[in-house]
């Protein structure tokens, strides 16, 4: 009897442990969130690894990156950064880390951290072209159009087909009133993705500038082909318009940009378009 009672008490602990084993392997499965579920699923996941104190450091890790990047996706920022902080003390040698809580603080349009973690992912592997594009967009969007160009560059020297460098490049250079060079951006950047909106709308503004205006027309249109709703295009193919004497087409364009940004004007007049 005291045989079987312990060979019953073994067979239970074996199952448990089986079903233990088997619940921790489908919450990774699920928290790496391969098939693409909803956020809320990979969340529930993370959150039971996490919960579970069993993993040893660089799993936990993991676990918080998973979640932080299913947080983001609900527009969960802080949380997200949270997380992302937490894998960071966890493995702070993991360049992803440091590179997806910039989104998130570039999300939260706290350009400061944002272009901080994106430095250390940088210091962590300087072969990432999209660390150096994204620190640039975060130097872009503040103005500071010198750094941002090098660090477009350096992205070009990792990667030289890397497309939204070579675009954003190309507007680097037009707010240093850099055209030709700017022009140089653009041309490559539309032989590598002929579709690109950004890259056709700069485009069309270096050819307005340089007094090209059946080019900047015609690089004005296609933007528009992609996205209709593209003040900046309508606006300078509005210019363009009324600089070939077609004062009522310029005009319409010029009034269809003003309803999308009332300010529109100003903007472009900062540009360098007076």
């Amino acid at each position: 009897m005291c045989r079987l009672i312990v060979s019953m008490v073994l067979a239970l602990l074996c199952t448990t442990s089986l079903a233990a084993a088997q619940d921790r392997d489908e919450n990774w499965r699920v928290c790496a969130n391969k098939d693409r579920a909803p956020p809320d699923v990979p969340i529930r996941a993370c959150t039971a690894i996490i919960e579970s104190k069993q993993e040893k450091d660089s799993d936990l890790a993991s676990a918080y990156y998973n979640r932080a990047i299913a947080r983001d996706e609900k527009k969960m920022h802080d949380q997200a950064i949270a997380d992302y902080s937490e894998a960071i003390r966890l493995d702070p040698s993991d360049a992803r880390h440091f590179y997806n809580r910039g989104n998130s603080y570039s999300a939260k349009r706290d350009y400061a951290h944002a272009i901080a973690d994106y430095g250390e992912a940088i210091r962590l592997k300087p072969d990432d072209a999209n660390a150096w594009v994204s620190r640039a967009n975060q130097y872009q969007r503040q103005g500071q159009f010198d750094k941002a160009l090098a660090d477009y560059t350096e992205a070009l020297k990792v990667d030289p087909q890397h497309v939204n460098a070579l675009g954003s490049r190309c507007w680097s250079n037009v707010r240093l009133d850099r055209l030709q060079a700017a022009l140089a951006d653009c041309d490559a950047a539309l032989k590598l993705r002929p579709d690109h909106a950004d890259a056709l709308d700069s485009r069309g503004f270096v050819n307005l500038r340089l007094g090209r205006l059946d080019a900047a027309i015609a690089d004005y249109d296609a933007a528009l082909k992609l996205d209709a709703k593209l003040a900046t295009s309508l606006y300078g193919r509005g210019v363009a318009r009324q600089r070939k004497g077609d004062a009522a087409g310029g005009g319409a364009d010029i009034a269809a940009a003003t309803k999308i940004n009332a300010a529109i004007a100003r903007e472009m007049a900062r540009y360098g378009l007076k």
